[in-house]
């Protein structure tokens, strides 16, 4: 394969990359850091790395105190190569920007991510790139219209003020909840003394057998707790969705989009990176 160059990016340049992609339309309002891959000079994908919907969460819930906060780690808010590159293209896009975070952040104790199960994804990229896997957890709020999607219940909040699968139906009769399992991944940018205090504090267990299409389940749930399953090629092509928001000036029309837009400019350290040449 072919040198990797990796570049940062501004907001503007990463909203107009996710634009010209149909799974990536939007640059969420958490992201802090764009970090661009190209292939000669070509760009081959995009790496935005910030935090979820509510990142003091996060290391409470993984470290179960206060010895790591906000500051000490970054969530993968969305990554993706392009269809026509090399094989492992993804995976080594993915530890260049590894490399670049622990260089220029040395705050940073790990990067968290996970993949989503609920649509059929095991995390592949991240097995291929050393990341440890903590284990599954349950996606149970997600509301499935046949004709249009998967809407997450924030989006569904945010639009009506309420995720209740009942109050969708009377919009959408055939509304119902789509299940599944996220599974969740660690990767420590830390050293061996650090790793040590945090483990000594975490809330999971490190697994050692990563996850399998075997371990996929995804199913939904219908008004009247009538369950059915979800074939796992099929979960792959259902796209997630965004609301209108209320007092936007508009009606209740959705659209293809992820659920946060906007962003914030790329802070401190990444923005005096100028390109990194990885082999």
């Amino acid at each position: 394969m072919a040198q990797i160059i990796v570049r940062p990016l501004t907001y503007q340049q990463a909203l107009s990359i996710c634009a010209d992609h149909p799974h990536a339309p939007a640059v969420p309002k958490s992201a802090k850091y764009y970090i661009a891959g190209y292939l000669g000079k070509r760009l081959c994908g995009l790496a935005i790395w910030g935090w979820g919907i509510d990142p003091r969460k996060t290391p409470q819930h993984l470290f179960n105190n206060h010895i790591t906060g906000i500051a000490n780690y970054l969530e993968l808010c969305r990554f993706f190569v392009y269809d026509w590159c090399p094989k492992n293209t993804a995976s080594a896009f993915l530890c260049a920007t590894h490399r670049i975070l622990k260089k220029y952040c040395p705050q940073l104790d790990y990067l968290y991510t996970y993949a989503a199960g609920f649509q059929g994804l095991i995390g592949t990229i991240y097995q291929a790139s050393n990341y440890k896997y903590i284990g599954a957890v349950p996606c149970t709020n997600f509301v499935y219209i046949p004709s249009v999607g998967l809407l997450h219940p924030i989006a569904l909040w945010h639009r009506y003020n309420t995720p209740n699968l009942s109050f969708m139906q009377t919009i959408y009769p055939d509304a119902v909840l789509w299940r599944g399992y996220n599974f969740r991944y660690i990767y420590f940018l830390c050293n061996s003394h650090r790793y040590a205090e945090l483990m000594r504090n975490a809330n999971f267990q490190i697994i050692k057998k990563y996850p399998t299409q075997n371990d996929i389940r995804i199913w939904t749930v219908d008004g009247r707790g009538n369950k059915k399953q979800v074939n796992i090629d099929f979960a792959k092509t259902v796209p997630v969705v965004s609301l209108k928001a209320r007092g936007s000036g508009v009606n209740s029309s959705i659209s293809i989009s992820q659920i946060e837009g906007g962003g914030a400019m790329p802070t401190e350290p990444l923005q005096k990176l100028k390109a990194v040449k990885v082999g």
